[in-house]
């Protein structure tokens, strides 16, 4: 039999494999559970919902969202300075464009 184990919060595949199901028991950790899977299943394209099902993780919108395993949703992990250091970015080098480009006059 496969099994995927998981963290019971927040629901992590933690680790998948093979064993027969009498020792299934004995690869469990505290605060872990786990799941009969088919063989295709690992923590890259699965995780265990809060009702305890196996369901495929969501697009991941960007490279800067995370998972959130709670909410069951990805969530952008950018904090407000992060956006402002972007945005200052883009001013700076437009700014340097600007006094870098030729004067051209009518």
């Amino acid at each position: 039999m496969n099994y995927a184990i998981y963290s019971t919060t927040p629901g992590r595949i933690l680790r998948t494999g093979h064993c027969s199901p009498d020792t299934i028991e004995l690869q469990l950790r505290t605060g872990e559970a786990y799941i009969e899977v088919s063989n295709d299943i690992n923590d890259a394209t699965h995780y265990i919902n809060s009702s305890g099902q196996l369901t495929p993780y969501p697009e991941k919108p960007s490279q800067f969202h995370v998972f959130d395993f709670n909410a069951g949703t990805y969530s952008d992990s950018r904090t407000l300075q992060d956006f402002k250091d972007i945005k200052w970015r883009e001013i700076k080098q437009a700014r340097t464009a600007y006094l870098n480009s030729p004067i051209t006059t009518p």
